[in-house]
């Protein structure tokens, strides 16, 4: 009988710095230039890095900046709903 595998676990403490980004996303069907579908996606390589390491259990910090227009407020709610922003 094999062993159960059991997921990869972290407990450690983990700090990003880096960029957090509100990237426009269309989906264009073949080669036409009229898209059906259009999202706002987070991103950016810091926040990307932040989420993956919380995934496996990691307590993450992220430390970045966004702006005081509509994308950085949504930004900060996104992460808000992460955890405590303090």
């Amino acid at each position: 009988m094999t062993p159960v595998q059991r997921p990869y676990l972290c407990t450690g403490r983990v700090t990003v710095v880096g960029s957090l980004n509100l990237d426009r996303v269309a989906h264009l069907p073949g080669e036409t230039l009229t898209g059906h579908n259009f999202a706002w996606i987070s991103g950016g390589k810091g926040a990307n890095r932040a989420a993956a390491a919380a995934r496996p259990g990691a307590q993450v910090s992220m430390i970045g900046r966004v702006g005081d227009g509509p994308n950085g407020r949504t930004l900060d709610w996104i992460c808000s709903r992460w955890s405590s922003p303090y």
